[in-house]
């Protein structure tokens, strides 16, 4: 796969964004796009991640608004193709419709990268964020091999999004595995929408310090 031995890297490397304290404050929200409230779900991975990072008074306001604008700019483009929401200062792209990986792959089909073809562009046009991209499955198969199949699908969506012009150390990868699903694995569909990734896009060090 394209460039995925150097995106391969960044798990390991962990993250380089600025050190920042948490935020115990409610966000505003100035946006159409669905709102979680990340005190409510901060043990889940991509909360956490979020309220690691985030601002405190008005940079965290500002950065909360911003974001909510970026979040409705990439909802209006992909349309119903995915779900968007924002937590926090993070907004949260979903491919939890279905039909984005087969059992026990991580081969890109048509469906998903008509989807990264939309992000990909929202992305280029505003570059001050970084992308957190996490690979999901379904629980067929051990949870180690999961782990490492989650981990593949999010290195081949960064690789795939890069690969359109994005900057590679914009791009940070994580895996889930089987863990948190949001659907019943007893199920045909619900395995089917568990098979995804879920992207986390959030300030950079450069768009914080600059609010």
């Amino acid at each position: 796969m394209k460039k995925l031995s150097y995106l391969l890297m960044f798990t390991a490397m962990g993250f380089t964004f600025a050190s920042c304290k948490t935020s115990n404050s409610t966000p505003k929200i100035a946006n159409s796009i669905p709102s979680v409230d990340v005190a409510t779900v901060k043990n889940y991975p991509l909360a956490d991640t979020v309220l690691k990072y985030s601002m405190k008074g008005i940079t965290h306001l500002n950065l909360t608004e911003k974001m909510g604008e970026l979040g409705n700019e990439i909802a209006s483009n992909i349309g119903g193709s995915a779900s968007v929401f924002q937590l926090g200062e993070g907004v949260v792209v979903s491919l939890d419709r279905g039909n984005v990986f087969e059992i026990g792959k991580a081969d890109l089909n048509s469906n998903t990268k008509a989807i990264l073809g939309g992000l990909a562009y929202n992305l280029m046009q505003n570059p001050d964020n970084y992308v957190v991209v996490f690979g999901r499955t379904d629980n067929s198969g051990s949870k180690g091999l999961n782990e490492k199949l989650g981990y593949l699908r999010g290195a081949t969506v960064a690789n795939h999004m890069a690969g359109s012009g994005i900057p590679q150390d914009r791009f940070f990868i994580q895996t889930l595995g089987e863990t948190y699903p949001d659907f019943f694995n007893n199920s045909k569909m619900g395995r089917n929408k568990n098979r995804r990734v879920d992207i986390l896009i959030i300030p950079s060090n450069e768009l914080r310090t600059s609010l």
